[in-house]
């Protein structure tokens, strides 16, 4: 028998879904990303979009509805994880930690590291998540940590 908090937890669990631009869902991911990116800086809602042909994208669901989206940017030296964000109402919950190995998963075997270049603000999410700092970087005028996480 499961106790309450059990069950809450799975009911947490979310479906990850790679989309692509070819996809008629292309169009509702780019619709439902907007919301997800709510609070950030709109010079970066600008960008949102940037280089979608060359990524992989993802959309994170729960009971089928939309919370999180990230993609991953090949390169030739890294694959890039970007765009990464969870709806406020379930940031702090395990979803942006769970939707990220999800994604990191589907590329154990690619002999790549995945790179991030994030805000200080959320560099201890990603440590958490298994990235490692490499160094900070000075990007559109903010302070970045670039971080590495490596399948070895």
């Amino acid at each position: 028998m499961f106790s309450l908090l059990t069950i809450n937890h799975f009911m947490m669990h979310g479906t990850l879904k790679r989309v692509y631009m070819q996809d008629p869902e292309y169009e509702e991911l780019k619709r439902q990303r907007l919301p997800l990116l709510d609070g950030i800086e709109e010079f970066q809602k600008q960008m949102v979009h940037d280089n979608d042909e060359q990524c992989h994208l993802y959309l994170y669901l729960v009971n089928e509805t939309p919370i999180g989206t990230a993609r991953i940017r090949p390169t030739p030296e890294c694959l890039k994880f970007e765009r990464v964000a969870i709806h406020r109402d379930w940031q702090g919950k395990g979803i942006g930690k769970e939707m990220t190995q999800k994604i990191l998963q589907n590329y154990k075997n690619d002999g790549r590291n995945v790179v991030v270049h994030a805000f200080l603000h959320v560099e201890g999410f990603y440590t958490k998540c298994g990235f490692e700092v490499e160094e900070r970087l000075e990007e559109d005028g903010f302070t970045l940590a670039k971080m590495i996480y490596s399948f070895q």
